[in-house]
């Protein structure tokens, strides 16, 4: 890891600017169909253990590259071995109180977040329903106890019957950031996605999982099934998860995406969204967006990042006039392959 600087651009949007797209009714109707759950409670229930310090079984950070060693950690945390071993689901973004938060405390708790996205290809047996692509989960860790709880993150829809149900969102999620109730992942080539964490579905409030339970909607949940996910058949299923985070709104890139899945980046148009970071030197805060990219004899440019404004009189969303969000700072990277920012 180095520190590097990044330079001003002269144009202040950059490709930068985001139109809000709200689903907070969708959100709503989910809601009210099933049970709702707090992060604090849901630490307090939380079903898996993280080992750490000398407990890890191996040191997660190796030798380091080029012969260079890593820093020491001041703390590390390795999860259980079926989610460390795991070729199917892939770590990525990271987040915490300490970002959502000045005084680092969730009621009594200081959470950590990760981001996951799924691999399906590596799921076996392959093609069975559950290794259905899954999309992306978060872990929600509590270090104080060293437990931690797996969320699947949801997009929510009305099907062809005009109910309000939810499917996965598949997606890199490569950053997210947390602030007070709202968690941004990143949408690579369409911006961000922003959930509130207020909105946790409950689909097995009585910790049983071998019965399915009651909904308030007067139908049932199910999460045995790891093959299905939504309403179907008027039973609500999760891919198996106990908690589903579903979206309530997202930031869409108004410029047109020249860019693709490769890894390299166009210098013009909309940005890639790659990773994340909340910025608490500014008042109010910002989003400091920036995109991962490769470079070659056509793409020579390193990346971009962005700030955006967050409004902190509405509660975290971001700051918009007519309904965009409009960048207060774009940069140049000096070199390729940055894949994180802070400010």
């Amino acid at each position: 890891m180095q520190a590097i600087t990044a330079r001003t651009t002269s144009t202040v949007d950059g490709g930068f600017s985001l139109a809000a797209t709200d689903l907070s009714d969708r959100v709503a109707d989910l809601t009210a169909s099933l049970p709702t759950q707090g992060v604090q409670n849901l630490l307090s229930q939380a079903d898996k253990s993280v080992s750490s310090g000398t407990a890890c079984p191996t040191d997660p950070f190796g030798a380091g590259d080029g012969g260079i060693a890593p820093l020491a950690p001041a703390v590390r945390y390795c999860w259980s071995d079926d989610d460390a071993l795991s070729k199917e689901w892939i770590p990525q973004g990271i987040t915490g109180v300490s970002d959502a938060q000045a005084d680092e405390y969730w009621g009594t708790k200081r959470p950590v977040i990760t981001s996951w996205y799924d691999d399906s290809t590596a799921c076996t047996p392959a093609g069975t329903p559950a290794c259905a692509d899954k999309g992306v989960r978060l872990s929600f860790l509590d270090p104080a106890t060293g437990k931690y709880r797996h969320v699947l993150l949801a997009y929510p829809y009305y099907n062809s019957y005009g109910h309000i149900s939810y499917r996965a969102i598949n997606i890199h999620a490569g950053g997210i950031a947390w602030y007070k109730y709202r968690l941004y992942v990143t949408d690579a080539l369409h911006g961000l996605r922003v959930f509130d964490l207020r909105d946790i579905l409950d689909l097995d409030p009585d910790r049983n999982p071998a019965t399915n339970n009651s909904t308030p909607d007067g139908l049932s949940s199910d999460v045995q099934d790891n093959g299905k996910v939504g309403r179907q058949s008027n039973v609500w299923y999760s891919y198996g998860y106990r908690y589903v985070l579903p979206q309530v709104g997202s930031y869409d890139f108004v410029s047109a995406q020249y860019n693709s899945s490769a890894g390299t980046c166009e210098s013009s148009g909309a940005p890639k969204a790659s990773y994340l970071s909340v910025d608490r030197s500014s008042s109010p805060p910002q989003l400091i967006m920036g995109e991962y990219c490769t470079t070659d004899s056509t793409h020579p440019g390193n990346g971009r990042i962005g700030a955006l404004p967050v409004d902190d009189t509405d509660g975290s969303l971001l700051a918009t006039a007519d309904g965009l969000v409009s960048v207060v700072g774009t940069y140049v990277l000096p070199v390729k392959q940055v894949q994180g920012a802070s400010r």
